[in-house]
This record gives structure tokens, C-alpha cells and sequence, in this order.
């Protein structure tokens, strides 16, 4: 039981490394696909072993310089196809494929997970609502931060899209003597305060602007043994944690440390916290373990 409550550890979701294989930024102006030379068609991203792509959805590739990139090109889509350990990149639409300088000038572009057609061309921003917490919490949001590329092409380039949001499991369970039972929570008996559920990401600045933060959120996602799930926009705030038993009681939780200190709770773009809350002979106490 001591274990359970003083136990406090954070994981960072890592960042997810890609490999961009630049043959695969070309187009032409036929929408016939087999027009492209086929050396030059395919954008090839490959995993680093010890990660795994979270999701297959689309990825959108952005040219932050307006000068250069066509109204086509400015935000291009790409689809995802597995092969092993390595995912290939092929433009949806060929006439939007990204198109090097013919110069041997360079190009910036920036990556990014999943793909969205409502993205502001004047401001590079794209807004994120985060009301459907059971498609974000399955897909996240990923972005890279600007690369710098030019033709000819011969080496991969490095491309790393770090997940900008924050996940949070929170599970109860009730001590009696060494027995335990879980508690089902529901959106009734659940809630966070100061969360972020709506903002801006800005890709120019690689972080979110004009943040909605929630006084009381309930939870909306809840697994089958009745753990809360929810993704967030990452604030500097310190959340809160509240808890109504089935007395109409309402508990603030406490988070403690390893050393049984109590610590602010923050979320972390890529950070994925896990908390149990303990309940045991009417005091509450709760412990924080990555997973």
C-alpha cells in the first residue's frame, strides 16, 4: 500500500524520428502520377527502432515561404503506406506534390500529423478543438519544426515530429485493510480543472496561442475497468483533480512524490501521466506512474 501511494514517475512519449526521402518532392502538372519519374516519386519515412508511428493518418507537409510555394503546394497532403519498419509517402493529389527550387535554392518546409485542409495560409496556424477526445486521443497532433532543403537531393534528411499534446489516464480504487476494488468513474464523478481544450497551433512559432482553458472538465473517455482518458493542449497550469464519491462528496486530490511531497500537477506537450487516486479509510491520496 506504502509503494502504491509514494510512487511518482513521469514519462515523455518519444519523438517520433523520421527519415525523409527527398525523391518524393517533385510533381508535374499531369495528375497522372506515372508522369513522375518513378526515382522521384516516393517520400519514404522510416521509424527508429525503438518507436512506433502512432498513427496512419495522413501527414501534411506546409512551405512556410509564401514567395516560393504555389496555392497548391503551400499545404500538401501525403498518405501513409507500411512496409516493415519503414512508411512511404505519396502525394494524394500529384498536381499538389512539393516542388524543389529548379535553382538549387534551398526551401523550408515543416511536417505535420494528421493532415488538415482548414489550415490559415496567412497565418500558418491551424486551430484544434479538442471536444472530440476520442479521435485525438487516438490520432494526437504531431509537428516538425522547419527544415531547410535544396536540389539535387542525394541524402536523407531528419525530420522529427514531436507529439504537442498532452494525455491523462486517471484511475480510483478503494483500500480496505490489503483488499482493493476499483471504482468506476463516469462524467458525473470525474473532473479536471485548467485544462486547455481549444487553441491555435502556430507552425511559424511551433506552439499553441489563444488557449480556451477549462475551469471544470468531466471526462468524456472512459476504458471498460472505468479509467478517465483525457488529451490536452500542454499550459504552464497546475491542475487540479476532482473527485465526487458516491455520497455527493466533492475531494480535491492531492498529488504527492516519491517522498511523499506534495507536487503540482502539469502536463507536457508529448508527456503521457497516469494517476491512481487512492482512497483508503475515508483520507484520499494519489499517486502519479508513468506507463
Amino acid at each position: 500500500m506504502g509503494e502504491l501511494i509514494n510512487h511518482i514517475m513521469m514519462k515523455q512519449l518519444g519523438c517520433l524520428m523520421a527519415v525523409l526521402a527527398l525523391f518524393a518532392f517533385y510533381a508535374c502538372s499531369d495528375d497522372d502520377d506515372s508522369q513522375i519519374p518513378k526515382e522521384l516519386r516516393t517520400l519514404s519515412l522510416k521509424v527508429c527502432p525503438k518507436l512506433w508511428w502512432q498513427s496512419d493518418a495522413s501527414i501534411g507537409i506546409l512551405l512556410p515561404d509564401s514567395e516560393i510555394s504555389t496555392e497548391n503546394q503551400l499545404n500538401s497532403e501525403y498518405g501513409v503506406e507500411r512496409k516493415k519498419d519503414t512508411l512511404f509517402l505519396k502525394p494524394m493529389d500529384v498536381s499538389n506534390a512539393v516542388l524543389l527550387p529548379t535553382d538549387g535554392s534551398s526551401l523550408n518546409i515543416i511536417s505535420y500529423q494528421p493532415y488538415s485542409d482548414q489550415l490559415n495560409k496567412e497565418t500558418l496556424s491551424l486551430s484544434i478543438d479538442l471536444q472530440e477526445q476520442d479521435k485525438w486521443y487516438a490520432d494526437g497532433f504531431r509537428a516538425s519544426k522547419s527544415i531547410s532543403i535544396s536540389a539535387p537531393v542525394d541524402t536523407a534528411v531528419f525530420v522529427d515530429l514531436e507529439e504537442r499534446l498532452a494525455t491523462l489516464d486517471i484511475a480510483v480504487r478503494k483500500f480496505n485493510g490489503d483488499d482493493s476494488t476499483p471504482i468506476k468513474l463516469t462524467k458525473d464523478n470525474i473532473y479536471i480543472s485548467n485544462v486547455a481544450l481549444s487553441g491555435t497551433y502556430s507552425f511559424l512559432n511551433g506552439g499553441f496561442e489563444n488557449l480556451t482553458v477549462s475551469d471544470k472538465y468531466p471526462f468524456s473517455i472512459f476504458d471498460e475497468s472505468g479509467t478517465a482518458k483525457g488529451i490536452f493542449i500542454p499550459t504552464d497550469n497546475a491542475l487540479t483533480i476532482i473527485y465526487i464519491d458516491e455520497n455527493g462528496k466533492e475531494f480535491e486530490f492531492p498529488i504527492i512524490n516519491m517522498a511523499g511531497n506534495p507536487v503540482e500537477l502539469r502536463l507536457q506537450a508529448g508527456a503521457r501521466w497516469v494517476i491512481s487516486l487512492i482512497i483508503t479509510e475515508n483520507t484520499l491520496k494519489a499517486t502519479a506512474i508513468a506507463n
